[in-house]
Formats: C-alpha cells, sequence, structure tokens
C-alpha cells in the first residue's frame, strides 16, 4: 500500500522553528536574568571595594587634596565619603571606621601589626547586603558583601 498523503505530511517541517523556540525561551530567560543578577553581584563588589581603599587612602593622606594640605578628617567625614563613594549601590552600604595607635584602638585592634608602637593602622570596613534582581531561578542567592582594608601611616 502507497500512502502519499501520510509520508508527505510526516516530511513537512511546518511548526518546527516554533517547537523549538517554545522549549528555548523559558532556557534563554533564566540565562538573561542569572547575567543580570551576577552583573549586579560583580558591579556591588568592585563598587564597595573601591570605596573601602578610597577612604582608607583619604584617611592615610590626611585629607590631602591638591594644593592643599590639612589636619587628618575625622571619621565621619572618610565614612560619608565612603558612603558617596558607593551611592550608586541600593541602600544598605555600612562603613566603619577604626584607628589603631600603640594597642589603643577604637574598635578592635588589629592583631596583625608586628609595629604598633610606630605606625597608625586605620581600618576601613565597607558592607553591603545584596539581593539578587530576579529571585527565582537564581544561581546567587542573596548575601553580604564585605571588603576590610588596613593602612598605616606614621606619626
Amino acid at each position: 500500500m502507497n500512502f502519499p498523503r501520510a509520508r508527505a505530511a510526516l516530511a513537512c517541517h511546518c511548526g518546527s522553528a516554533l517547537v523549538e523556540s517554545a522549549l528555548l525561551l523559558p532556557l534563554l530567560l533564566v540565562m538573561m536574568m542569572n547575567t543580570m543578577n551576577f552583573s549586579t553581584f560583580v558591579f556591588g563588589w568592585i563598587t564597595v571595594a573601591n570605596a573601602a581603599r578610597a577612604a582608607a587612602e583619604y584617611k592615610v593622606y590626611n585629607g590631602i587634596v591638591v594644593g592643599a594640605n590639612g589636619p587628618a578628617p575625622a571619621n565621619a567625614s572618610v565614612q560619608t565619603m565612603a558612603q558617596n563613594d558607593a551611592t550608586s549601590l541600593p541602600a544598605g552600604v555600612t562603613v566603619t571606621v577604626c584607628s589603631s595607635f600603640k594597642r589603643s584602638a577604637s574598635c578592635a585592634p588589629n592583631q596583625d601589626d608586628s609595629e604598633p608602637d610606630q605606625y597608625t593602622s586605620w581600618t576601613v570596613d565597607v558592607a553591603w547586603s545584596y539581593t539578587p534582581v530576579f529571585t527565582p531561578l537564581s544561581l546567587i542567592s542573596a548575601q553580604t558583601i564585605h571588603r576590610t582594608v588596613v593602612m598605616r601611616s606614621m606619626q
């Protein structure tokens, strides 16, 4: 028996592109959402690290700007500077500034300092709570991005 209609119907590829698109579209959406989540995470990580480093340098260099030399900036102004540096992040950035000289510290002393009597150790701690942009099917969970920078200066 010869069934030309059945053979022609089986040979037709009509609608196969639609089926393939319907199968791949959820995968592509999940990949796009996780790319955005990962990008936000990396951006937050870089911003937190940069804010901590810039604030520590500002404190260690005594607030020196081009053409001016003044007294060391107060911890509150260093905190404000670090928070302003991280304004591109959503709210939730916390900044802690500590100093340690001759084992007397405004926060927990830096135990790794081998010469505490000759230097002042400045610690700037910046933390930001990351939450994914798209939480369903996210590969990166909510967590805290944290960076501590310790610098020393002669006194």
